[in-house]
């Protein structure tokens, strides 16, 4: 991103700032409205080989560990409302997440 802002003589702080904010009131706009659009909130599973012992054995199915492939909007959707989260905890507020 510093060379994105460098290229278009964009101060580096102002450009994180105004993206940040963006994708802030994006985010929170999905989430009042309980709108995540599909692309956002679904996932792709996919398997990836563990070991070739374990198939000889007969435990084919134990010879893969399932991986899921989700959006950069949703992972980051996914630590905001985890952080939003922990600090309620931490603060030991029952109230409703702000």
């Amino acid at each position: 991103m510093k060379e994105i802002a460098a290229k278009n003589r964009v101060n580096y702080e102002t450009l994180l700032d105004t993206v940040s904010l963006n994708l802030t009131t994006l985010i929170n706009h999905w989430l009042r409205n309980k709108n995540i659009p599909a692309i956002h909130n679904t996932a792709r599973l996919i398997f990836i080989y563990k070991n070739k012992r374990d198939v000889v054995q007969g435990n084919a199915i134990d010879s893969f560990r399932p991986i899921s492939i989700t959006s950069i909007f949703f992972k980051l959707i996914e630590h905001l409302l985890k952080r939003r989260i922990d600090r309620q905890l931490e603060a030991g507020s029952t109230n409703e997440i702000n």
